[in-house]
Order: structure tokens, then sequence, then C-alpha cells
């Protein structure tokens, strides 16, 4: 409804045809008229009697009682096109949807250690931590009834078949940082692991931490500070020890190893599990960190 306000009152309401409220602002307009014209009448009445009792004086009286009623008029004109303006109860204005952040295009994992140091894979005897972590060590792919152990022999076997050790590049960088999202499912503090419960029900370990800066049951995001590592270098591996409801299955042997590839891929990099006969075919290969502490 477009309405225009002027010292003519009822003739400056214009009114839409056009709008939903067209009816009612019409209805008002005439309205109005008629107010405006009992006014005047009275007003004319007043003037011509006082012009015959009293003259000019009286007749400025009456002209200014007149003037009064008008402005009070216009006044109420005013507020009744303010009203009208303004949305009814019925129909509240939409709520403004905030703007959403811009999807992450980051998938996979980041290195556990702040952005721009650089994690260099470990693997036998005569590195410089005898660390036995590049894939495939010790061999076969599988013990037999062997429980692997982190730190002690056996290790990087069964469900840590396909577990790293990263060396990271600054040693006075002591702080580990949550490569995902995930929930802490377990502090191990035996040789000091941060087990996670990740994406796609699979179990992260995270280990030699000397300092946890979390506890069991906390839900973590991607750079969250963890602890702090307790050796040279750092330990992970992923395994499938949740079943499609996210319980943890009862046999161990059904905890599969999973390796660091495709959308398990760590900044990017790829380290696919390959044959069983050649032990630590990943040993030396590099990733720089983008994982931004948080």
């Amino acid at each position: 409804m477009a309405l225009t306000l002027a010292i003519g009152c009822s003739q400056a309401i214009s009114c839409d045809p056009q709008a939903a409220s067209y009816a009612q602002c019409e209805q008002f307009r005439q309205e109005l008229r008629r107010t405006e014209d009992q006014a005047r009448t009275a007003a004319e009445q007043q003037l011509r009697g006082a012009a015959d009792e009293a003259g000019r004086a009286a007749e400025a009286e009456a002209r200014r009682q007149a003037d009064g009623f008008l402005a009070a008029l216009r006044r109420a004109l005013e507020e009744a096109i303010q009203s009208l303006r303004k949305p009814s109860s019925g129909s509240p204005p939409p709520t403004p949807v905030p703007p959403q952040p811009a999807p992450n295009p980051q998938t996979g994992l980041l290195a556990p250690v702040p952005a721009g140091i650089v994690l260099t894979v470990a693997g036998g005897p005569g590195t410089p931590t005898g660390a036995s972590g590049g894939y495939n060590n010790p061999l076969p792919q599988r013990l037999s009834g062997i429980v692997c152990h982190i730190g002690p022999a056996p290790d990087h076997c069964a469900n840590q078949q396909y577990g790293l050790d990263l060396i990271p590049s600054n040693p006075s960088v002591r702080t580990i940082l949550a490569p995902t999202d995930g929930a802490v499912a377990l502090l191990d503090t035996g040789p000091g692991c941060v087990l996670l419960k990740v994406a796609g029900n699979l179990n992260m370990n995270i280990c030699h931490f000397d300092r946890f800066d979390v506890k069991q049951g906390d839900t973590v995001i991607r750079g969250k500070t963890l602890g702090n590592r307790s050796t040279a270098h750092i330990h992970v591996s992923l395994d499938a020890r949740y079943d499609a409801n996210g319980t943890q299955k009862a046999n161990r042997a059904e905890w599969s190893p999973v390796p660091f590839s495709g959308g398990h891929a760590i900044e990017g990099q790829d380290f696919p599990a390959l044959e069983d006969t050649r032990p630590n075919y990943h040993i030396g290969r590099t990733v720089v960190s983008t994982n931004q502490k948080r």
C-alpha cells in the first residue's frame, strides 16, 4: 500500500489498487473524508454564529479551534499510516539466515604435529630411534596368537600392521595434535597412547605421550592438543575394531589393520599396503604438516 500524507488529509491519501490492503485503505480514506466534512460544517456554523455574536474576534477564535481540530486529525492520520506500514502480529518478519561457513575442502588426516614441521618415516635397526615403523615389520603380516604391543616386541603387527613411526624435524616441539575429529576412547598409560574413535568407526592409535591434555570421553577436533610426546618419534596406526553400530568387536582377530591411504592418507600422502615380502617399504618418506593448533 502506498500512502502519501499532506495538509489536505483525506485528499492526500492515495491507495494502491494492487496492494493487498487496498480495501482497508479505501475504507479509512472514506471515513476520514466524512469526518472532515462534519468538522468543516461544524466550523462554518461556529464561524457564522461567532460573526453574528462577537464579530471578528469570535471568528478568529473559531478558526483557531478548527485549526486545532484539523491538526489533531493529521496526527491521528500519521499514527494510522505508521500502523498500516508495520507487519501484522500474525505475519512476523522472516528471521534472517546467518551466512553458512564454506565446507572444509580438506579430506583424510593431517599430521599429528603443528604446521610447518616435517615428519619422516623411520624404520628398522640403525635409525635414530631404533623404530620399526614403515609397514610390514615384523613378517609375516599376521603373527597367529600374538598380542601386538607398542614399544617392546612384537611391534607393528596384528591390528597395528600398518603403523608408522614418524620423526618430527624439530625435536624441541613435543606437542602432539589430533590429526582429525574424534572421541577419546581410551588413554593407555603403559606405552602412553591416545586411542581415538574416528570417522568410519575406526580406531586411531597415537602413541608415546609423557603427558595427556585430554581425558577418556572427550570429543576433540582436528588440531586439538592431545599432549606431549615422550620419545623422538610418534607412532600412529589405524584399525577397524568397531562394528557398524560403533561397538568394539569382542574378537581382537577381527580388528583389521587399515593402511594410511585413500581417504586415510596423511596430508594427502598415500601410504598403500604393498607386498608382505618387502618390510619397511615406506622408510624415509616425508610429509609436511598443515595442522593448525587449536
